[in-house]
């Protein structure tokens, strides 16, 4: 009798350790990005957040190339005035208040998940695999701030950014109220 119940409760822990096992081959197998730890992901897009505020209020024309993907349609212009269209096109859509905004209540992830509709058309539009894309996003009431970054040469670059300065006007208009 005590040979049989031994047997069995060896039996349920083989078992056990084999479902375990499985569970942690199909989660690495199948998990949804296989992009690099969040955290630090995290931490490179919120610098190159707080670059871009600093390189639009200098109208720092050379590194703003370097943080934003030039969009296709951009592309047959000098880097002078693919600088400059930036600049003038961001100014309009990002505000340092905006991005403090975004990185403390904003969401964070990759973008099929933060973006699951629109966000493979993005990437698809900006020539980018979305695989490789993380995303910010902040909603209030019809708008949502948006900004897309894509690893392009180990490091992200900014492939969409907008509302991020409507969203955070919206927000700091409602406190004063």
């Amino acid at each position: 009798m005590v040979n049989s119940r031994s047997l069995r409760m060896k039996l349920v822990v083989i078992v056990a350790f084999a479902i375990i096992l499985a569970m942690g081959v199909i989660y690495f197998v199948f998990k949804p990005c296989n992009l690099p730890k969040i955290n630090r992901v995290r931490k490179d897009a919120d610098k190159i957040l707080y670059n871009l505020s600093h390189q639009i209020a200098e109208s720092d024309q050379e590194m703003i190339l370097k943080s934003v993907l030039v969009p296709k349609s951009m592309e047959s212009r000098t880097p002078q005035e693919q600088g400059n269209l930036l600049i003038r096109n961001l100014k309009g859509e990002v505000s340092y208040e905006g991005i403090q905004l975004l990185l403390a209540k904003g969401k964070f992830g990759p973008l099929i998940e933060i973006f699951p509709q629109k966000g493979p058309k993005w990437a698809r539009t900006a020539g980018v695999d979305s695989e490789q894309c993380v995303a910010y996003r902040l909603d209030k009431d019809n708008a949502t701030a948006e900004v897309v970054f894509v690893k392009e040469n180990d490091q992200y670059k900014i492939v969409r950014c907008n509302d991020v300065k409507r969203v955070a006007d919206m927000i700091k208009q409602e406190e004063k109220e």
